[in-house]
């Protein structure tokens, strides 16, 4: 919560909520994703937001203030996992070789793991900050332009802090899923590439209109 503005800005309008939801919802699938190999996440995440899809609708229908709370403590629980499997790391790089490849590469997995949810779960943060800073500068009677322009920063820095954060998430989906994400790539560069000859080179349809038209 950001303190340079007032908590009722935190009670957000429809439009926003509408927007809260859709982050939380595409949140939890990438949570509950990410937890089918993993069974201490898959524990957590029963604890936080439930089991069955019913539970969690239970949990996006709950005020935004709730909905945001429930992260915080999923959050925190998670970085202190993550805090375990850090000292855990530590204790294995000083003798490795006391250590087998399994217990090795489920630290690493783990660690990979939480800080990946750490990260989304601040992404839930970062888009409510957002959304009350908005309703701010939508509602607030500013007293002093330097105030309203002290608002607008704080939404950039805001902005540029999401999209780092979503970089982050990015990269991470990437490396879990490269044959997926590289399949899109090309998806993405086929439709620019098509769209970019489209603009080159007329269609017979276009290319007789413009007859007619005495352009060609």
């Amino acid at each position: 919560m950001i303190p340079d503005i007032d908590k009722k800005y935190y009670d957000l309008p429809k439009e926003s909520v509408a927007q809260l939801n859709t982050k939380i919802e595409e949140s939890l699938d990438k949570i509950a994703k990410i937890a089918r190999n993993n069974d201490s996440l898959i524990q957590l995440k029963k604890k936080h937001f439930g089991k069955t899809n019913e539970e969690k609708n239970q949990v996006l229908n709950l005020s935004a203030s709730k909905k945001i709370k429930k992260f915080q403590a999923f959050k925190k629980e998670g970085n202190q996992v993550l805090s375990n499997l850090l000292a855990d790391k530590k204790t294995i790089d000083i003798k490795p070789k006391q250590y087998k490849k399994t217990a090795v590469d489920a630290n690493k997995k783990g660690i990979k793991d939480y800080k990946y949810i750490e990260a989304i779960a601040s992404s839930i943060d970062i888009k409510h900050d957002q959304l009350a800073l908005k309703n701010c500068l939508a509602n607030e009677k500013f007293e002093t332009p330097e105030r309203k322009t002290h608002i607008e920063n704080l939404l950039k820095l805001n902005e540029k802090r999401e999209q780092i954060l979503n970089k982050e998430i990015k990269k991470f989906e990437i490396k879990s899923e490269p044959v997926k994400h590289a399949k899109q790539a090309a998806k993405e560069v086929g439709k620019s590439l098509k769209q970019k000859l489209a603009n080159i080179v007329p269609s017979p349809i276009k290319e007789a209109a413009n007859k007619i038209r005495g352009r060609g």
